[in-house]
């Protein structure tokens, strides 16, 4: 029986296609990589200061989802207390994950090309383009590749920098959808230097999260972990009663992937953070670059949500898009 694997992502990630940032042609895949933030981190950058709450980079899947031939081991059970439903979190700890989904890979990025700085919400196209996880090199002159020392460019294990790696050779990457205000309308969020009263370099919507969807021909499907010393763990998912479906009527199976402060992933809620400083975990993927050391403290840009309506995160832990590998 076939159905569709859904991996959803948000919080700290980031998304690079896997080519040099001076190879013109498209790639072939992208990855998906989360800075390792399980104790935060405190970035200094001249008389700038950042302080970005520890963060967990972890796999959620409906336990009913799970096979009991996976290898990987569940973290955590969360059951919910009206229902019985529950879900199975698994930690990444330096690995890279690769989708095994029993059919050739063909993978597409979901873009139309869009001019726009806000989507029309009830048109899907515009909705779900990848436009609104933005180019981080439209903050910085010369741009913003990602070092390629921050991961082994042959089997694609993280370093130590990085929580873990996810490979996407396959299936169709989009947004899901875009931050909003209290009249449901997409916020537009401005990037700026210095601070929240800095030149505006660019300002669109940002996306809540994005995702890869695969179409599975099988009755389960496996996603394999390999760490740092090449030992592997498999996830087995697959289909079961009651599980939820597509606009088409398949059968979808979700694997959450979060980068995320632990209260958040729990359901608690985290501090809103603040309109007048903008969205300073951002600055991480400043440091994953080689282009980081010679950044002095006002070229360091910054989201900052903008608009006349209420609601939209002053903290929306924006997943950027890197050009490709530097450095």
């Amino acid at each position: 029986m076939s159905f569709e694997l859904r991996l959803s992502f948000s919080g700290l990630t980031a998304l690079v296609p896997r080519k040099d940032v001076d190879d013109p042609t498209p790639a072939d895949e992208w990855l998906v990589v989360m800075p390792a933030l399980e104790r935060g981190a405190t970035i200094q950058k001249a008389d700038r200061r950042f302080s970005i709450p520890p963060h967990q980079a972890v796999l959620m899947a409906d336990s009913r989802a799970v096979r009991p031939n996976s290898t990987k081991d569940a973290r955590l059970q969360l059951t919910q207390p009206v229902g019985g439903q529950s879900d199975l979190l698994f930690q990444l700890d330096r690995e890279i994950l690769e989708i095994d989904s029993g059919a050739a890979p063909a993978f597409a990025v979901r873009s139309n090309g869009l001019l726009g700085e806000l989507p029309n919400v009830g048109n899907p196209d515009e909705l779900h383009d990848i436009k609104w996880v933005p180019a981080i090199d439209r903050c910085a002159v010369g741009g913003v590749p990602l070092h390629r020392d921050l991961l082994d460019q042959d089997t694609l294990r993280p370093s130590n920098s990085l929580a873990g790696v996810v490979r996407l050779d396959r299936g169709t990457l989009e947004t899901t959808d875009v931050h909003r205000d209290v009249n449901n309308h997409p916020v537009p969020y401005e990037f700026r230097r210095s601070s929240n009263a800095g030149d505006i370099l660019f300002q669109q919507a940002l996306a809540r999260s994005f995702r890869l969807r695969v179409p599975v021909e099988q009755e389960q499907t496996m996603l394999t972990l390999t760490d740092s010393n090449g030992d592997r763990k498999q996830l087995v998912v697959g289909t079961y009663d009651g599980c939820p479906t597509n606009e088409s009527g398949e059968r979808v199976i979700e694997v959450r992937v979060f980068n995320r402060e632990l209260e958040q992933i729990l359901g608690f809620g985290v501090p809103p953070g603040s309109p007048t400083q903008g969205d300073t975990d951002f600055v991480i993927f400043y440091r994953l670059s080689p282009v980081w050391n010679a950044m002095g403290p006002d070229d360091v840009a910054l989201p900052y949500r903008g608009g006349t309506g209420g609601g939209g995160s002053a903290r929306p832990c924006e997943p950027p898009v890197y050009p490709g590998f530097g450095g």
